[in-house]
């Protein structure tokens, strides 16, 4: 994993957070940050929404059948995705 410095949510600070290279550490990350999420070989779903390992992030719309609506995200792209769309759950 990398740091990575961005800004705060209250636009007042610089902060650093970690940012994954793979998808294993992605994986990871999603656990450490108590998101609550099923893991599986290739994807990660936290509350209907997927992470693929080929950067792809999609929406659970029935039973097995996801909505892919970005494609060829890295994964520091694919966990701030998931920040920004989650936000931090702990």
């Amino acid at each position: 994993m990398k740091n990575k410095v961005v800004i705060n949510k209250s636009f007042d600070n610089l902060e650093k957070i970690e940012v994954p290279e793979t998808f294993s550490e992605f994986v990871l990350l999603c656990f450490q940050n108590n998101f609550k999420c099923e893991s599986f070989e290739d994807m990660v779903i936290i509350q209907n929404i997927v992470f693929h390992n080929k950067g792809k992030v999609g929406f659970v719309v029935g039973i097995n059948e996801i909505k892919f609506v970005a494609f060829n995200r890295t994964m520091e792209q694919l966990w701030l995705s998931a920040l920004s769309l989650l936000g931090e759950q702990k």
